[in-house]
């Protein structure tokens, strides 16, 4: 497996927070008749992903947001449409507004590859991220995968067909359990509010919380720098530079991975959108192949608060996973 499942690239949160956050929306869609704002898939803020950032309403540009923070919350009428880290691989460059709490995660996520002879499925059970706004331009995020599993299946020798009758899987390696727990802080330099460009900058370290033989076996970390930027016609743009520090597996030290994606996003109806989005994964460390990715998806979003998305991921290159599929949503409260 390569660490485009691990990232993808992500211990449950108690009922009582999805639900506290879940009842706030509902009683939020049912005392206002805002129509919903637009989000992206990633970086956008439409829900076509990258990342369409709307100007300012009258209200908000004389409105001095930067004296909000975790104890004093952003008020809803002023708070900037939803903007999602997923469902592409391109981050959003727009930070949670300060003392609100943002859930985005998959219902499942479910990855296939072939090679040499043998198939790994790969299936991800609500891995999510959960984000707290701090201040008007950061925002902390927790990652965590509470369920995973890796299974590697070979090739079933014609000579043995009839001995693998009693197990047709036949089933090389089955691995099961947790996944790593992510940490990361999202600053937004410029744009969050106002502009048709948003930048970022967003570190993140990963604790080795796997079973083994699922995720890392030490701390790695990494630097991710998400923009976005508006184009006409109502596209909107993603691009985003990655930075992974990968323990070596076989000696002390760390190597880097550059991770480079570009997403164009539009919306297809008031709330729905589209995006699609390439990404390269480029190891400097180790002899391993580049990697390449196609991917596409959709998102539907039926209040501000509110979206569901769905997609797949294609691997352009033998050294890629073969496909990905996905399905999940994020609620703001």
């Amino acid at each position: 497996m390569t660490r485009m499942c691990d990232d993808l690239r992500h211990r449950w949160i108690g009922q009582s927070i999805i639900g506290g956050i879940l009842a706030g929306v509902l009683a939020d869609a049912a005392g206002a008749a805002d129509p919903p704002a637009a989000t992206e898939p990633s970086t956008a803020q439409g829900p076509a992903a990258p990342p369409g950032l709307p100007p300012p309403s009258p209200t908000e540009a004389v409105v001095d947001k930067w004296k909000f923070n975790l104890l004093n919350p952003t008020p809803r009428e002023l708070m900037r449409p939803m903007s999602t880290d997923r469902p592409d691989v391109t981050e959003s460059p727009m930070s949670v507004d300060a003392g609100h709490l943002q859930l985005e995660m998959s219902f499942a996520d479910y990855t296939y590859d072939r090679s040499d002879g043998e198939s790994v499925h790969a299936l991800a059970v609500a891995p999510f991220l959960l984000k707290l706004g701090l201040l008007n331009n950061v925002d902390l995020q927790f990652g965590f995968t509470p369920y995973s599993r890796v299974q590697t299946r070979g090739d079933a020798d014609p000579a043995e067909a009839d001995a693998l009758v009693a197990d047709v899987s036949n089933t090389l390696l089955l691995l099961e359990g947790l996944g790593d727990i992510l940490l990361r802080m999202k600053v937004n330099v410029w744009g969050n509010d106002e502009g048709p460009t948003a930048f970022a900058i967003m570190p993140f370290v990963t604790l080795p919380t796997g079973s083994g033989g699922l995720g890392s076996d030490d701390v790695e970390g990494g630097v991710v720098m998400p923009f976005g930027a508006d184009l006409p016609l109502g596209f909107s743009l993603g691009l985003m530079a990655q930075f992974d520090f990968v323990r070596y597996e076989d000696r002390g030290g760390y190597y880097a991975e550059f991770i480079h994606t570009g997403t164009i996003g539009h919306d297809l109806f008031d709330d729905v959108g589209a995006f699609v989005e390439y990404v390269g994964i480029e190891s400097l460390g180790p002899d391993r192949p580049y990697q390449a990715y196609f991917n596409a998806g959709m998102t539907w979003q039926p209040g501000a608060d509110l979206m569901f998305d769905a997609g797949v991921r294609i691997g352009l290159n033998s050294a890629s996973e073969d496909i990905g599929v996905f399905v999940g949503m994020s609620i703001r409260h």
